[in-house]
């Protein structure tokens, strides 16, 4: 049985720079094994303008279930 470790992070930044800052983040885990599983983007808006992005990823990649368990799930 194929077994994968997750890894869930949010990357936030200011709206001028949030795509650069996201293509990096996204291709430095693709070169560190990670598989995007989804993704999710949202705003924080104050005053009617947007002043901070978030991206809110899933990753997965093969893995060993009990480090990972152990890793983000102590004691499961």
């Amino acid at each position: 049985m194929e077994k994968w470790e997750y890894f869930y992070e949010t990357v936030e930044s200011e709206p001028a720079r949030a795509g650069d800052r996201l293509n990096q983040y996204l291709n430095q885990k693709g070169n560190d094994g990670w598989e995007l599983v989804t993704f999710n983007y949202c705003h924080d808006y104050a005053n009617g303008k947007v002043v901070k992005d978030y991206a809110a990823c899933l990753f997965k990649r093969r893995g060993h279930l009990i480090e990972t368990t152990e890793t983000y799930a102590p004691g499961l």
